[in-house]
């Protein structure tokens, strides 16, 4: 099992920011080269919800959803 290899990038789609509070979705495209020799893509997006605090931006929820695996 495992992975020889793996990349991951990312793409912010919006990005809504009221007051302190914001909404991100973010697209991001895997791939991950298994010790096999296989190649697994994988298309996805990330539904985040931010909140400001006193130290920064921090995540309040992330729901992430795969929309193509091939």
């Amino acid at each position: 099992g495992g992975f020889e290899f793996t990349a991951f990038n990312m793409s912010i789609g919006q990005l809504l920011v009221n007051g302190d509070s914001a909404t991100m979705r973010v697209y991001v495209s895997e791939e991950l080269w298994g010790k096999d020799g296989s190649l697994t893509r994988i298309k996805g997006r990330y539904d985040d919800r931010l909140i400001r605090t006193a130290h920064g931006w921090c995540f309040a929820s992330r729901i992430y959803t795969v929309l193509k695996m091939f």
